[in-house]
């Protein structure tokens, strides 16, 4: 229900009541017998359909999302940021949620790439470290840290040694 235009809580009981697992298979495939259900005439059947799949991209993608125990509420702000390309993007780089989606940081990133595998060493990982300690810092009012306090604390939160951490520090000022 609230997913499909005119499909309350008490008709969608109704249709998942009466074609249980095979709930979608008839949406997608056989409309016509959700006129069977009192309340839902031959055109609204169609109608429900059409909006279905409509949806199916969507649903889709926030399947995939789920599997790395990204909320609902995200995987629908991601679907609407990057639309179909967002399998791309996230298994290319999945620390570009943190900028790019409001509500996801650093952290949540962090745990999505390492659902997906990337390694604690990753280019990336590192880089949207590095940037999440700048922005941290920045919240807090300052205007400048001291390299020194950027390795440290870049340093802490990503598990990494000073050497990574400093020329990837360097790499950045480059960028």
């Amino acid at each position: 229900s609230g997913a499909i235009k005119g499909i309350k809580e008490a008709t969608a009981h109704k249709i998942v009541s009466k074609f249980k697992d095979r709930t979608f298979d008839v949406i997608e495939n056989h409309p016509e017998e959700l006129a069977s259900i009192k309340g839902i005439s031959e055109k609204k059947a169609r109608d429900i359909a059409a909006q279905f799949e409509e949806k199916k991209e969507m649903r889709e993608a926030i399947i995939f999302l789920q599997e790395y125990n990204i909320s609902m509420t995200f995987a629908v702000k991601i679907y609407e940021f990057y639309g179909n390309s967002l399998y791309e993007k996230i298994r290319t780089n999945p620390y570009r949620l943190a900028y790019d989606i409001n509500g996801i940081g650093f952290k949540l990133a962090d745990e999505i790439a390492y659902r997906m595998g990337f390694a604690i060493d990753h280019e990336e990982r590192i880089k949207a470290g590095i940037l999440y300690v700048l922005s941290e810092a920045t919240a807090r009012g300052n205007i400048f840290i001291p390299k020194e306090q950027l390795v440290a604390g870049s340093m802490e939160l990503l598990g990494c040694d000073e050497e990574l951490t400093g020329v990837a520090i360097d790499n950045l000022a480059v960028e």
